[in-house]
């Protein structure tokens, strides 16, 4: 288990090291966002963990598994099937993209081979019947990335609701809100480096966009246009630091347009990148129940 203390915020307990190599080594802090390259990784490393140990992780809550999957990843009947039928613990390190994926497919394939009264039989008491005809994982995982990180925003793409304007029915958007948080909870403490607003970076640190095409973004962008490819791209570097992420096109679904032109502008006048710090907040949220209604987008300010 390798850590160091983080050079931006010193805490070594929200730290998480993307890549390990010999010569040099890669991290990103959950707690204050910052990726750093380091030189010399092994020195680093060891010499840190000998000054300043790990604390000892208090013991789980009885009501939760030792290795805090379920409910937190996956539901819990899913994570009692899969202990049940594999050969090894499940842990959060054993949970790459390959066995994310091939978890829920199984899991949904056996679902779907099961009547509605076995289907029931895997719930606990107080639990309800897990569902079928779920969004697959990998659209989840995708509509994350490309939404940045808001699960309400997700949600509503995943079930149509973005374009009927309907409220969906209760037990569709608890069962969809459910996987779509368990999807980010994964992201954010599993697979971080599958990421773009952590690892999108240019050599471990924001990139620096051309001011005069930024300009160009927030003149079209009052003018009600979308900016010409080359300034969008230097928009979104702006916004975020990063030098990938979703299109200007996409963004416009998650910011109304008076905030990107606000944080432009913002970044025009003072540096910085202005929504960086709001998608890692999304990204690394705790999990959250589904609210009684979806906030649809029109709602959330669009």
């Amino acid at each position: 288990d390798r850590t160091a203390a983080c050079r931006q915020c010193d805490r070594t307990d929200f730290v998480a090291v993307l890549r390990l190599g010999i010569r040099r080594a890669r991290y990103w802090c959950g707690y204050c966002g910052a990726v750093v390259s380091l030189a010399d990784p092994a020195g680093l490393l060891s010499a840190r963990a000998r000054r300043r140990p790990r604390p000892t992780p208090a013991p789980a809550a009885p009501s939760e598994s030792p290795d805090e999957l379920a409910g937190e990843v996956m539901p819990a009947a899913m994570y009692r099937w899969v202990s049940r039928s594999s050969r090894r613990p499940l842990t959060r390190a054993g949970l790459d993209r390959a066995a994310f994926y091939q978890l829920y497919k199984r899991w949904d394939a056996h679902l779907q081979q099961l009547d509605p009264a076995a289907r029931a039989e895997l719930a606990a008491p107080g639990e309800p019947p897990p569902a079928v005809g779920l969004p697959s994982i990998s659209a989840v995982v995708g509509a994350l990335h490309d939404l940045c990180y808001r699960t309400e925003l997700v949600v509503a793409s995943l079930i149509g609701a973005s374009d009927s304007g309907e409220e969906p029915e209760a037990e569709t958007l608890a069962r969809v809100w459910e996987r779509v948080e368990h999807a980010r909870r994964w992201l954010a403490g599993r697979m971080t480096e599958q990421c773009w607003i952590v690892t999108r970076l240019v050599d471990g640190a924001p990139a620096q966009p051309d001011p005069a095409q930024v300009s160009a973004a927030v003149t079209a962008l009052q003018q009600g246009e979308l900016p010409d490819p080359a300034a969008a791209r230097a928009a979104r570097t702006a916004l975020f630091g990063t030098d990938g992420g979703p299109s200007l096109r996409t963004l416009r679904r998650v910011y109304p347009t008076d905030q990107l032109v606000a944080a432009l502008t913002a970044h025009l006048q003072q540096g910085g990148h202005p929504l960086r710090a709001d998608v890692l907040a999304h990204l690394t949220a705790p999990v959250r129940p589904a609210p009684a209604t979806l906030p649809l987008p029109e709602r959330v300010g669009r």
